[in-house]
């Protein structure tokens, strides 16, 4: 699983990093959280303004727009934006169970309704600093945050989707996405059965214009290999449990034993 979020860096430097500007403005956030706004990367065909439902588009339709890589990557242009997390399909009657689908699984993602149609075509990198997992410790779930050593941010392998609201016209889209897993090896598994796919840079491409599904499914594993020296965890407090909170609290190492030492 991958349900909480950091993403501190400025929106100066992840333009520096990603060499384009972000289309709308970002917050820094210690918490990110299902429904929260996220950072995402993407290659599409898109004006900054064609959000919009033509007219004559049905709203259980998808809006050609909306199939970026059914476009040649050559045609195509970066963008660095902010979008809901949790997928909402096109087809959704309404934006409820976005929240349940935040994450999508490498194993089962390119059969699932929900997920089939952005994993051919609308895949992009959801961007973080950091993220938390909940380790089960008796009877309590002791969260802890991985992050880079570097202490950089990086890019997640997401999906993303558009859904406009049933017999509504001229109103924006609102614009979705997910974050794929995979199953956990040590030491990762130590924490959680499940880990998100973690895209080292020489795969960020690849991840937006591969086309088979094949090969994207062993792109997305390549995260048991990015997960591993260059990143580092130790446990936080509770505080961090409540989506309310914000802030550095979130992150600040809990003082623990030295017999329970860090993952990492």
């Amino acid at each position: 699983m991958c349900t909480r979020m950091t993403l501190k860096t400025p929106a100066e430097a992840l333009a520096r990093q990603f060499g384009v500007d972000l289309s709308v403005p970002f917050a820094p956030n210690y918490n990110l959280a299902p429904t929260d706004p996220v950072a995402i990367y993407r290659l599409t065909a898109d004006s900054l303004g064609a959000r919009s439902r033509p007219r004559t588009e049905g709203a259980r339709s998808e809006p050609p727009r909306a199939l970026a890589l059914a476009r040649a990557p050559e045609t195509l242009q970066p963008q660095l934006t902010v979008v809901r997390w949790g997928l909402v399909p096109f087809w959704s009657k309404d934006l409820s169970g976005g929240a349940r689908m935040v994450n999508a699984r490498v194993e089962t993602v390119a059969q699932k309704p929900a997920f089939k149609e952005s994993f051919e075509r609308r895949r992009c990198l959801v961007l973080a600093d950091g993220f938390y997992e909940w380790k089960k410790e008796g009877d309590l779930k002791q969260p802890y945050y991985f992050r880079r050593v570097d202490r950089t941010p990086f890019a997640l392998a997401g999906l993303w989707a558009r859904w406009w609201p049933k017999d509504v016209e001229d109103v924006a889209c609102v614009e979705s996405c997910a974050v794929l897993t995979l199953e956990a090896e040590p030491p990762f598994s130590r924490i959680h059965t499940r880990m998100p796919a973690v895209l080292s840079p020489e795969n960020h491409e690849r991840w937006l214009t591969t086309s088979d599904p094949v090969r994207l499914e062993g792109i997305a594993r390549g995260a048991k290999e990015v997960l591993g020296p260059s990143f580092e965890s130790f446990p936080v407090s509770t505080y961090v449990n409540n989506v309310r909170s914000e802030g550095p609290r979130c992150i600040e190492p809990l003082v623990v034993p030295p017999t329970q030492g860090t993952l990492f």
